[in-house]
């Protein structure tokens, strides 16, 4: 049900122009572009702001809005609108549903995303361009984008059919024709507005704006869709191309540029999991994973490896918002679907684990601190039987396919070779040859493997005696230069959107630290199963084609230390202290060649 909300308008200045902002999921990034519309200038008319955003879990307005409405008063905004809805709205229906509530003297509609940090003069040239020189349509073709996922800037030089900053005549969006679009809105709308222009007899008449404005600046990293879009960087180099800058040569305020040295690392760790065809492990592997993650912020990313019967399980279940699904439709191993998620991953620090294994409650603690003093963390398992409990083993491993890694690192390295099994140890050898990186065991148990008939490391075509294995470990001893893959292997996927829930701090400290194998999960339990599951939530959005990135520099890597990872550990390792300390040189010096140490590389080293 749509309800509207006039929160605030000067009866006697009627608007001569409509920002339209709809709004989902953004509620890390929204602020952007209402600083960016507070430091407009030169606005000698009248303007009014109209928001549209669902009700959901990341609801951010209207309540956000008491730190900017002053300040959009002082720059002529004279009406404020809010539109919500108690059901999803697809985006198209939102810029309807805004253009229909314009007040009738606004000339002037601008397209306004939640994440944009719109160029100062954005108001005032648009304005001119629609208003006064009276075009039908006004874009830019030219503006930096800046992902918080790589921390780069990017050059967007492109005359598409439709562009950035982009302002219109209402009345094009008002007549729109209903859709069911999803992607490729922008256009739709331009060549309705073409349409409508013509039949009124009319010349259609478009500016391209070609001037580069150093404070026009999208964001990528916390709204709906840019994360998937994050691949566009380097799939599309005829549209974007990186640059040297920095975010602080960027010509956005101070305040904004304060609050970006506390987002460059959105998480403390992301969590990389391939699952196939183990479904009835996957419960006991994820409730483990969250009595482990605690309160910490922390995300993971779980690729179902061309496998049906998972995916359906994920969309018939309920899971914390920061576990997040994709599909792969063809079944290609473990080692492409973590060098796919680890592109997307939020955070510097990686930890690739296995989806029917168990973690400890110490494990996030452990990969977390002893990252912040080594370049890659390996933890200590045990084996255990399936069908018997998880800590039936006495024998103590060190981890090989499951470790924790600096993405800097692992990005260099171009990450796994696209093997269906034996990529982990091809990479801790070549890791291991690098010589300078600082690798660290730790010095207790952090998760235990289970050994079962489908793992990769049993299965007759992948097992440790299968000829395949044998096959990629030749490949791997052959190698002549033991650096990083002339490029990371990645694959095409989509989202899997499921039903979700939220941890809660009494959930978490009231669960049993490692709740015996074989027992009946509790009703509290983090997930619960879903009786009866909602079709409307079965969605999956498309990704783009699969990056073939290129890591061109090598990163700096601090020195060495000789430091134990404690028995028990206090985090003081927080988000925005670690946002404040991270630099990257990225001119690395010349390291002398040192013994390699040895390393006990053998059968009973974990391999996914």
């Amino acid at each position: 049900m749509e309800s509207i909300i006039e929160i605030y308008k000067v009866e006697s200045l009627e608007p001569r122009l409509t920002v339209a902002l709809p709004v989902y999921n953004s509620k890390e990034i929204a602020w952007a572009a209402l600083e960016s519309l507070s430091n407009q200038i030169d606005i000698n008319f009248n303007w009014e702001l109209i928001v549209y955003e669902e009700k959901h879990k990341n609801s951010v307005f209207p309540e956000i809005l008491d730190h900017y409405i002053e300040k959009l008063k002082q720059i002529n905004c004279t009406r404020i609108v809010f539109i919500t809805n108690t059901e999803h709205i697809l985006l198209i229906d939102k810029w309807v549903g805004i253009a229909n509530n314009v007040s009738p003297t606004s000339s002037c509609f601008i397209l306004h995303a939640a994440d944009c940090y719109s160029p100062k003069n954005r108001l005032q040239i648009s304005y001119q361009k629609i208003v006064n020189e009276d075009y039908d349509w006004y874009d830019q073709s030219k503006g930096y984008f800046y992902s918080f996922i790589s921390d780069k800037v990017f050059l967007y030089d492109y005359k598409g059919l439709t562009n950035l900053n982009m302002a219109l005549k209402p009345e094009y969006v008002k007549t729109l024709p209903k859709s069911v679009l999803k992607k490729g809105i922008d256009g739709y709308i331009y060549n309705w507005s073409i349409t409508t222009c013509k039949r009124s007899g009319k010349n259609f008449r478009r500016y391209f704006d070609d001037e580069l404005y150093q404070d026009s600046i999208d964001t990528h990293g916390f709204n709906n869709i840019s994360i998937g879009r994050e691949n566009y960087f380097t799939t599309k180099p005829a549209i974007f191309s990186e640059t040297n800058l920095t975010y602080l040569d960027l010509g956005w305020s101070e305040i904004v540029k304060e609050r970006i040295k506390t987002k460059t690392d959105v998480y403390e760790l992301s969590i990389i999991i391939s699952t196939y065809k183990n479904v009835e492990y996957l419960k006991e592997c994820f409730d483990s994973i969250g009595r482990s993650i605690g309160l910490k912020n922390v995300e993971v990313l779980i690729g179902v490896d061309g496998c049906p019967e998972t995916k359906e399980y994920i969309l018939m279940n309920s899971f914390p918002s920061n576990f997040k699904f994709y599909n792969f439709e063809k079944n290609n191993g473990p080692y492409i679907v973590f060098n796919t998620l680890s592109k997307i991953a939020q955070s510097k620090k990686l930890l690739f684990f296995g989806s029917d294994d168990i973690m400890d409650s110490n494990m996030i603690e452990d990969m977390v601190t002893g990252l912040s003093n080594y370049d890659c963390v390996k933890p200590q398992y045990k084996n255990f039987t399936d069908g018997k409990p998880y800590d039936s083993g006495n024998k103590k491993h060190i981890g090989e396919g499951v470790f924790a890694i600096k993405k800097e690192i692992f990005d260099y390295l171009n990450g796994f070779e696209p093997w269906m099994c034996g990529a982990d140890s091809d990479f801790m050898g070549r890791l291991y040859k690098q010589k300078q990186y600082s690798i660290r065991t730790t010095t207790r148990v952090n998760f235990y493997r289970r050994i079962h008939k489908n793992g990769l490391t049993s299965r007759p075509d992948t097992g440790m005696g299968s000829k395949l294995r044998a096959h990629y470990s030749f490949l791997s001893r052959s190698k002549k230069i033991a650096g990083p893959l002339d490029n990371m292997v990645t694959e095409q996927f989509t989202e899997i959107k499921n039903n979700v829930i939220v941890y809660s701090k009494k959930t978490i400290e009231n669960v049993i630290p490692n709740p015996p194998v074989n027992k009946t999960p509790a009703v509290n339990s983090i997930f619960g199963r879903v009786q009866t599951p909602v079709p409307q939530q079965r969605k999956e959005i498309e990704k783009p084609k699969k990056p073939e990135p290129q890591i061109k520099e090598r990163p700096k890597i601090e020195p060495k230390k000789e430091i134990s990872i404690p028995e028990q550990n206090k985090d003081t390792n927080t988000l925005s202290n670690k946002a404040k300390e991270y630099n990257v040189n990225k001119k690395i010096e010349n390291i002398k060649k040192q013994n390699n140490p040895k390393y006990n590389i053998g059968k009973d080293s974990l391999r996914i």
